[in-house]
């Protein structure tokens, strides 16, 4: 409760008590300010006036503009049931002066209580707020969350301020600003509020509970605190743990050309899950909660009753997987394939020098940092394109949700930045939205390098910001970093393992930088811990992810860089590397010969990064890299499209019917487990620059004939080279009649359709005229 009244009458309620509370801060300003500060207001140390002892704290008022004092609280707010202050008002000033108890964490999030009854003049006022976790009277400003025992963990900053109406200048004494804290004792442990989206989902779809405990739990993602895990049946009797997870709401807008996410209402918890067998479900919320500290004493405990709901049949393919039809592919749990195409969105904007270079050199700027609003335009191009896939990285500015304290909405190692993880839901909504999928990436290198791209100076891990670790090296060994790391998996995998659209996590981006120098990786013995770490941390989100998302981890600058003791790990699902190039050799090489190297490990490979070097290129060259990237990949058995880096650049460039071009020529097709193989191409005649590639068995083919000099630079508009009377010849094709499409790579359509035959083992296909590349299909004829 809010009370307020003059000396006597309050501190006789006061008084009654007293005995039962127990101060947990107190600033008496008996010996100085106590590190009260002023703002905009002249603040001292005064003997002039004290509600006990001799000593308080005076300010100054200009009155009708606000007068306040704030510090630093070292205290956990959320243990603090009430706050009591004492405000002696000058017999000379109005009547009509207020004030107000403010509470504020390092980002600014502000709660408030303004009490309604004027201070009065000439006598000891004394103010007590309550601010426990349940309080109805700490309200929000300049946001709609609502305070609860979360909000208040964050707490740092205790404030007063006082409101007057009328001109006044002289001086207000503050004294006695004492914090109690709650006392024990609770009703037995209860969950609450508990409501369900729907009871009867769709097969793969979202089954989402929500629910509040009747607890304070300060720190809601420490499973050693608090532990949910909602146990699922299915209709087959089979038992499925997901883990709960705890979520705060937001709302989104523009403010000063960025977004801003603003808080609205009370934080919950939540259980999301995609059911997928058909027929009725049941689940019940097993709950741990450590009152104390972790580790010491009992837990309660508490098992709720069964709460059933139905799994109908859906539109949905399910979740992508490694194909049991051909392991070097994907497809979905319904059996249909899934060949990615898209490129690397990493985070929204990318203000690095080299992704400015290449956007002045078009004559662009860089994107707006405006967050989710730009992917959602990103998203809504992509697929109206035909991409299918994307790549987002959990990096520290943009999704990841533990880092540096230091850092704004972020509070250090196991407790997670809601407003990232926001932003996290709202990719997946759009991914849904718009029928793509997500590659993520939970840590890119730089988090644990010092050599590379290097970001262990804020890494919360590190000792000199408090952290226990010496070295990024020591990540992969200790652990008690890998405890706490295996936590952030757990609410990766409860907030978004449900998702149909995460087609695979990436535990780290270029794995072979991070560390103290390349012996990290380059030295087998060195690089044994890494290895080590992947094995327990697969096998730990293979236990806990119910769906079993395809992992793997990812390599820097070209296929030379793979690993191959952390490759044939039983964990790692598919392979991912980086397909960067010099200035003399065309992508097409890299492409090819990353496929060769992949697939000898049996396993799905991509190339999640290129375009140019990894600083950049030419502008010709990009273009280039991105249209023969695309095309040369899909000749190989590469398990999707590659990703270009510069998302900026193919915006800007307007370079998106590259990808139109592909999806219209993929668009039906089907190789896996066909026998596919790199095929033998030759020219009859001389053709100059032209090269082809192509992917074939004994009765069909898919084949791309180009120029070799616009692979490694695309021409100029107008001035690409026109082929004429140009033939190719397929060999190892089997005798008989076949259809040949002809496709023009640029505006994807079927520009010929051709009735050819194979007398012998060769097949040779005349050409209409066509400029720089063209694509073909070989079927045999009907």
């Amino acid at each position: 409760m809010a009370l307020l009244g003059i000396a006597a009458a309050v501190a006789w309620a006061f008084a009654l008590g007293a005995s039962e509370e127990k101060p947990l801060a107190s600033w008496s300003f008996e010996h100085g300010t106590d590190a009260w500060r002023a703002h905009r207001s002249p603040v001292a140390w005064s003997k002039l006036k004290a509600h006990d002892g001799g000593w308080s704290l005076k300010l100054g008022a200009r009155f009708p503009g606000p007068a306040s004092v704030w510090r630093l609280v070292n205290v956990d707010v959320d243990l603090i049931e009430r706050v009591v202050y004492h405000v002696y008002v000058p017999a000379d000033a109005p009547g009509n002066i207020k004030t107000l108890l403010f509470l504020k964490d390092k980002d600014g999030l502000w709660f408030q209580h303004f009490c309604e009854e004027s201070l009065r003049p000439g006598v000891w006022n004394t103010v007590s707020v309550e601010v426990g976790p349940l309080s109805p009277y700490l309200r929000p400003s300049g946001h709609h969350r609502l305070w609860s025992s979360v909000a208040a963990r964050r707490m740092n900053q205790i404030g007063v301020k006082f409101f007057c109406e009328e001109e006044f200048r002289g001086a207000l004494y503050l004294d006695q600003v004492v914090a109690y804290r709650r006392q024990a004792g609770h009703p037995p442990l209860r969950v609450l509020n508990l409501h369900e989206n729907a009871l009867r989902v769709g097969r793969y779809e979202k089954f989402e509970v929500t629910f509040d405990l009747n607890r304070s739990v300060t720190n809601p993602f420490d499973p050693e605190q608090v532990r949910i895990d909602a146990v699922f049946t299915d209709p087959g009797g089979k038992p499925i743990v997901v883990p709960a997870f705890y979520y705060q709401n937001f709302v989104r807008r523009l403010k000063n050309d960025r977004e801003e996410l603003v808080p609205v209402g009370a934080g919950a918890w939540k259980v999301r899950f995609a059911p997928v067998a058909l027929g009725r479900h049941s689940y019940r919320l097993k709950i741990q909660h450590h009152p104390d500290r972790p580790g010491h004493g009992e837990p309660e405990a508490l098992t709720t009753g069964p709460r059933a709901f139905e799994c109908v049949a859906s539109e949905s393919r399910g979740f992508v997987r490694v194909s049991k039809k051909d392991p070097l592919y994907f497809e979905f749990s319904n059996g249909q394939w899934f060949y990615p195409i898209g490129h690397n969105i990493h985070s929204p904007s990318d203000d690095t020098t080299r992704a400015v270079n290449i956007q002045k050199a078009i004559g662009a700027d860089i994107l707006p940092n405006h967050g989710t609003f730009t992917y959602d335009a990103l998203f809504a191009k992509m697929a109206a394109a035909g991409e299918n896939f994307a790549e987002v990285w959990m990096c520290s500015w943009w999704l990841g949700i533990e880092w540096l304290a230091d850092w704004k909405h972020y509070h250090g190692l196991t407790h997670y930045n809601l407003q990232h993880a926001w932003k996290l839901d709202h990719t997946v909504a759009l991914a849904e939205k718009h029928d793509m999928y997500l590659h993520l990436v939970i840590d890119n290198h730089g988090k644990c390098s010092t050599w590379t791209d290097p970001e262990w100076e804020d890494n919360p891990y590190n000792q000199l910001n408090g952290g226990f670790l010496a070295g990024p090296e020591e990540f992969f060994r200790n652990p008690i970093a890998k405890r706490i790391y295996r936590k952030k998996l757990r609410y990766i995998v409860g907030r978004w393992g449900y998702s149909t659209r995460i087609a695979g996590f990436e535990l780290w981006s270029e794995v072979d930088l991070v560390g103290d120098s390349w012996s990290f990786h380059a030295s087998d013995v060195r690089a044994a811990p890494k290895v080590q770490w992947h094995d327990e941390m697969t096998k730990y989100l293979d236990q806990l992810d119910p769906w079993h998302h395809p992992l793997t981890t990812h390599f820097s600058t070209s296929y030379g860089r793979i690993k191959p003791t952390l490759v044939t790990l039983g964990g790692i699902d598919y392979i991912v590397c980086d397909a960067y190039r010099g200035s003399s050799k065309p992508i097409t090489t890299y492409v090819v010969a990353t496929a060769a190297a992949g697939n000898e490990y049996g396993k799905p490979i991509m190339v999640t990064e290129y375009g140019g070097s990894p600083f950049g290129s030419k502008i010709p060259n990009l273009r280039s890299d991105l249209h023969a990237g695309l095309w040369a990949t899909y000749m190989t058995h590469t398990a999707g499209t590659p990703l270009l880096w510069w998302h900026q650049f193919i915006d800007a460039d307007k370079l998106y019917w590259n990808f139109k071009a592909l999806a219209a020529y993929h668009a039906g097709e089907d190789r896996r487990g066909k026998g596919y193989a790199r095929g033998v191409v030759a020219f009859p005649a001389n053709q100059g620059d032209l090269a082809a590639l192509a992917l074939q068995n004994a009765n069909s083919a898919y084949l791309w004939v180009y120029s070799t000099t616009a692979a490694l630079a695309m021409p100029k508009p107008g001035s690409a080279p026109v082929y004429k009377g140009v033939s190719v010849r397929l060999k190892g094709l089997q005798p008989g009649p076949y259809r040949v499409e002809v496709w023009d790579t640029y505006k994807g359509g079927c520009v010929a359709t051709l009735k050819v035959a194979a007398k012998t083992t060769y097949l040779t296909i005349p050409l209409p005229e066509f400029r720089t590349d063209c694509a073909l299909k070989v079927k045999p004829a009907k």
